[in-house]
């Protein structure tokens, strides 16, 4: 018998002898010839090969070649011997095949730290991101010098104000003037777009530095409610001169609102959100004041009138008690008419004599 030449020898050998033929193969280095058509042909046929030869290399690379989904990738990168060529070319085919953001994700993890292939993975994780919660797991997950390109993802996903300002606030400083001119873009399409006090408001919120005065001018042209501009007023700066012309809006709709009052409870309404001071607050308590036509009405308003207005107040509701004195014709209605006369006044006197009389 003569030492094996090839592969179909060694096997004629190894039977003989009865040794395997892979060890017989790799003593005389004679390269076996796999004949691998499926993924479990191949992990056979690497584990059965003996460690570190050209068989093992040539069968890992069938096995790699072969695996279509990232648990059997997973299962060939480990597998291989850590910082290995074989570990390298199993981590890059679970990176290709990486179809959600989970898989990528655990891929990234189980990548060498500072490796070309950590960058592979993290890129494959970026490009599976769709929204803005996505890219910022992966962008906060990402090493320092891994970040920018993260970023310019993050801020592609913005398509609101509020987001380009988170982005902003997160941004590398060498991403701060295009993070800015993003934030910039998408407020001044707020604004634009704004159709209401409260999307205007929205947008004065979300607004950078320099888009402000156009968002606050929007926000003011829009307010059609003395609430809407008491709210406007409340976020201007004290002394400042969209201060002035929101005071200015808030005035001209309580007038508006004064004069289109026809009940005691809107005119009520219009002057506790009436400027404080203001002349139109007065003519709103006059507005009230005017429409009450009870005695509860007028005591009310009586408890809410400016200094300037107790004593005409007053009178009313005293004229009012009177009548309701008057009219009642029982007990029970001269008691509730009782109820609401002025404490110590003449008609309280009036009404607890016909309580009496009546009793």
């Amino acid at each position: 018998m003569e030492i094996p030449k090839d592969y179909e020898e060694a096997l004629i050998v190894a039977k003989k002898i009865g040794l395997p033929v892979e060890k017989i193969c790799h003593i005389f280095g004679i390269k076996r010839k796999l004949i691998i058509t499926t993924i479990t042909e191949a992990r056979e046929a690497f584990h059965k090969a003996p460690s570190g030869s050209e068989e093992e290399k040539e069968a890992l690379k069938k096995w790699i070649s072969l695996c279509s989904t990232t648990t059997e990738a997973q299962e060939i990168y480990r597998s291989t011997p850590s910082g290995s060529e074989e570990e390298k070319e199993a981590l890059k085919k679970w990176v290709s095949l990486c179809s959600t953001i989970a898989e990528a994700h655990e891929a990234y993890h189980d990548a060498p730290s500072e490796s070309e292939e950590e960058k592979e993975a993290l890129k494959k994780w970026v490009s599976l991101c769709s929204t803005i919660a996505d890219i910022q797991e992966a962008y906060h997950d990402a090493p320092g010098d891994n970040r920018e390109e993260t970023f310019e993802k993050w801020l592609s996903l913005c398509s609101t104000a509020a987001e380009a300002h988170e982005a902003f606030n997160n941004a590398p400083n060498s991403n701060k003037e295009e993070a800015l001119k993003r934030w910039k873009e998408l407020s001044a399409k707020e604004i634009e777009k704004a159709s209401t006090a409260a999307e205007a408001r929205k947008a004065f919120n979300n607004a950078p530095r320099d888009n402000k005065e156009e968002a606050f001018e929007k926000w003011i042209s829009l307010c059609s409610t003395i609430t809407e501009a008491h709210e406007a007023y409340r976020n201007t700066p004290s002394g400042s001169e969209e201060e002035k012309e929101a005071l200015k809006k808030w005035e001209e709709l309580s007038a508006k609102e004064i004069e289109k009052a026809s009940t005691v409870a809107e005119a009520r309404e219009v002057y506790h959100n009436a400027p404080g001071g203001s002349k139109e607050k007065k003519e709103a308590f006059e507005k009230w004041f005017s429409l009450c036509s009870t005695t509860a009405e007028a005591r009310e308003a009586f408890n809410n009138a400016p200094n300037s207005n107790k004593e005409e107040t007053l009178k009313k509701w005293k004229e009012l008690s009177a009548k309701e004195i008057e009219k009642a014709s029982t007990v029970a209605e001269t008691q509730e008419a009782y109820g609401n006369t002025p404490s110590g006044s003449k008609e309280e006197k009036e009404a607890l004599k016909k309580i009496i009389l009546l009793s």
